[in-house]
Order: structure tokens, then sequence, then C-alpha cells
């Protein structure tokens, strides 16, 4: 058994004793899958478990040719999930288009050190677009745009509640329509429920005009 100890002891293992036998991983982070069973024979370059550091996770997105040319790195993009918004920016934008979907993979780094985000889990994502003179735009879901007396308008989140912030709207893509002014891509808004809240917003100006 000595030399399969000293094996064990040249590849970084330690622990002392011949039932339990201490790896140490190549970085710090957290275990997100296991390879092994115990008492399995493995090769010595076999995966034995899975470390990722999840503090900043990267976000996949593939854009349309048009909306990824106004698409740069540092460029805000709104995520929204259930319950949960958060702002990631842009790191790479592909020079190239992918050759089965003929978009643009873009890819952004997620601050997720409160682990409140899941690798693979699907999210809304509302790109900030740069705009012709220097001007931004920002592309969110179409569920969030309403009508206020007649303008439309997107339901931003403040101190004291939602607000409805009237905005300026561009071309629609799908699902997802550009505001061209009146966001900045940082804001935290309403992309579901907002017809609750436009409905709220015209009772509390009925009751006002009661009064």
């Amino acid at each position: 058994m000595r030399p399969a100890i000293g094996q064990l002891s040249a590849a970084g293992g330690g622990g002392g004793g011949l039932n339990r036998i201490g790896i140490n991983a190549p970085a710090s982070g957290q275990v997100i899958a296991r390879s092994v069973a115990l008492g399995q024979s493995v090769d010595a370059n076999a995966e034995l478990y899975r470390v990722a550091n999840l503090s900043t996770l990267s976000l996949s997105l593939h854009l349309q040719p048009a909306d990824a040319g106004r698409v740069r790195p540092g460029n805000s993009i709104l995520v929204t999930a259930p319950g949960r918004q958060a702002t990631a920016r842009v790191r790479f934008v592909s020079p190239v288009l992918d050759a089965q979907t003929r978009l643009v993979p873009v890819v952004a780094l997620l601050d997720n050190r409160d682990g409140q985000w899941r690798v693979g889990e699907p999210v809304t994502a509302a790109v900030q677009l740069s705009g012709e003179g220097g001007g931004n735009a920002v592309k969110v879901p179409s569920t969030a745009v309403q009508t206020v007396e007649g303008k439309p308008v997107i339901f931003v989140r403040t101190l004291e509640g939602f607000q409805a912030m009237p905005v300026t709207l561009g071309d629609t893509n799908g699902s997802m329509v550009i505001v061209r002014a009146g966001l900045n891509g940082s804001e935290r808004i309403a992309t579901i429920n907002s017809f609750t809240l436009n409905a709220e917003l015209g009772k509390g100006e009925a009751t006002h005009e009661d009064h």
C-alpha cells in the first residue's frame, strides 16, 4: 500500500489516512457536480468534481445583426426574472454570425455575489443600444409599455413605488421594443403586471378628480 500512498502524495493528495484523501481544487468556488461515487476506481486524469466560481455569471445573448451593430462592450443589460432584477454589462460582441441562427452572439457579465441567479436559468434581457449622435436606446419587453393619456409610458420603480415614465419608442422586434428616450438602461422597470399598474394609476387619478 505504500507505493499507492506515495503516488497520491505526489499528485497533491493528502489527509494522512487510507480512508480519507484530500484533493486540492485548482480554483476556489462551489462544487456544482460530482462525477465519482464512494469506492469507485478512477483514472489519474478523471474528473472527480466540478468547481465553479458563481460570484460572476456569463449571460449569453443572440441579437439581430442590426441591433448588434449598436451594442458596445460596457453597455448595460437589464436582466429580469420572476421576483428579481439586476443590471449586467456587455463584455463581448462577436464579429461573426452564428452559423445556425444567423444571429450575433453577445456575452455579458452579471454580478452574482448575493447568489440570487442560477446557471442555466432563462431570463429576460433588455439591452441598451448605442444610438446615433452619442444617444442611447434601450430594448425592453413590449409588455412593459403602457399608454397613459394617449402617450407611451414604462413603470419605473422608485423609493415611493412605481412611477409612470414617459418614453419615446422606436422599432419593435418580436416581443421586444426599442425605447429611444426616457430610460438610461439602469432603471428597475415593471415588465409584468404593468396592466395592473396602469389600471391602479387610472383609479388614483379618478379618485383625485372626485375630490
